[in-house]
């Protein structure tokens, strides 16, 4: 099983957050590590707080979505400076 690693991201004391709507039933996935936490959720409504992240990032999302824009507008909700990161 692949790991998770800080280094891997270049992101070492940040806080992570993965958010997948079937995380729980993947039965071989990255192990998290200290600081990332993985959640069940859909990027059209993420489960956090407005204006709680420094960095929103996707990675092959937006074409699994139903309305990449509505992902967009939580992105923008979602970020501390008001616009998406990626």
């Amino acid at each position: 099983m692949r790991s998770l690693r800080d280094s891997e991201l270049h992101l070492p004391d940040a806080y992570k957050i993965g958010i997948d709507p079937l995380i729980a039933r993947y039965k071989e996935r990255a192990e998290p590590d200290a600081h990332t936490l993985l959640v069940s959720g859909v990027g059209e409504d993420l489960p956090i707080r407005a204006a709680s992240a420094d960095l929103v990032f996707c990675m092959n999302v937006i074409d699994h979505v139903m309305s990449a824009q509505k992902v967009m507008l939580e992105f923008t909700a979602s970020s501390k400076n008001g616009s998406p990161s990626s």
